[in-house]
């Protein structure tokens, strides 16, 4: 019985960082929107970026992200955003997880329409839908087999997936500070991110000059200092993710950009030559 026990804490444990992670993962992505028209958008139908998850010296799980084409109630063209996150080998044999996001965001506003998720876990099992009223600043959430529920809205708030892409469409430079609207959990919370330098970093079998963020979640007390997130952008006009760095009191957690498809990013080879990975743009 101690060993169960024992098990299910470390399960548990587990569980929580990786709540923190997709939170973290898509949360430092935000910024306010800007003035640019939707057509200026860096990304597009057809974008897919793949990442690696390490924690310690185990390969943990997966990170996909797409971009697709969709279509809002009202006929309207919109953008899709679909996330899928796995765990795999060592990882995967205490831990299971296969998990799908899906949100709807209107192009021209800026703002998500909707959003999907279907959890499962070792642990839980959950289907939300979430239906964004920002005429009305009211957000519905149906979960499972439970009646629809209404909740107040901040102005501006995003999804937590969804959002991830505000920060593409706005150039960023080391000393901006920002605090993000988020409605997840049936509640309003802010994110705080703060443009820390610019850095050259190993990635993609190359060198990559980026743009690095700090991001931290005010959460009533469910998060702390300790668990910073630290991602790096490439630093040009798309601002591709390509390394995530989330502290966690039992070891970090980091992403690794492997795969993209549908965008650029620029490689540094050597001190001499430079590589673009361009893929299927």
């Amino acid at each position: 019985m101690l060993q169960i026990k024992k098990v299910r804490s470390v399960v548990d444990r587990i569980r929580h960082q990786h709540e923190i992670a997709v939170w973290l993962f898509v949360l430092l992505l935000l910024l306010s929107a800007t003035s640019a028209r939707a057509q200026d958008l860096p990304f597009k139908p057809g974008e897919s970026l793949l990442f690696s998850g390490r924690w310690l010296f185990f390969d943990a799980g997966m990170f996909e992200a797409n971009v697709a084409d969709g279509v809002q109630p009202d006929g309207r063209p919109g953008l899709r955003f679909i996330l899928h996150t796995w765990t795999m080998n060592v990882i995967s044999k205490i831990f299971t997880m296969d998990d799908h996001f899906d949100s709807l965001w209107d192009p021209e506003t800026r703002l998500p329409v909707s959003m999907k998720a279907v959890i499962r876990e070792s642990t839980t099992t959950k289907d939300k839908l979430l239906e964004f009223d920002h005429s009305h600043a009211t957000a519905s959430v149906t979960q499972d087999d439970k009646p629809r529920e209404r909740f107040p809205l901040n102005p501006g708030a995003q999804d937590v997936f969804g959002a991830a892409y505000f920060i593409r469409a706005t150039r960023l430079a080391p000393g901006q500070k920002l605090q993000v609207p988020i409605f997840e959990n049936n509640k309003n919370y802010f994110a705080e991110i703060t443009v820390a330098k610019r850095e050259r970093i190993t990635a993609l079998d190359g060198q990559v000059d980026t743009i690095m963020l700090i991001s931290r979640l005010k959460f009533e007390g469910a998060f702390t200092d300790s668990n910073l997130l630290y991602v790096w952008l490439t630093d040009d006009e798309y601002q591709v993710p390509v390394r995530l760095r989330i502290n966690m009191a039992f070891g970090d957690i980091i992403l690794s950009l492997v795969k993209a498809e549908g965008t650029t990013v620029r490689v540094i080879r050597n001190k001499t030559t430079s590589g673009v990975l361009v893929e299927k743009q």
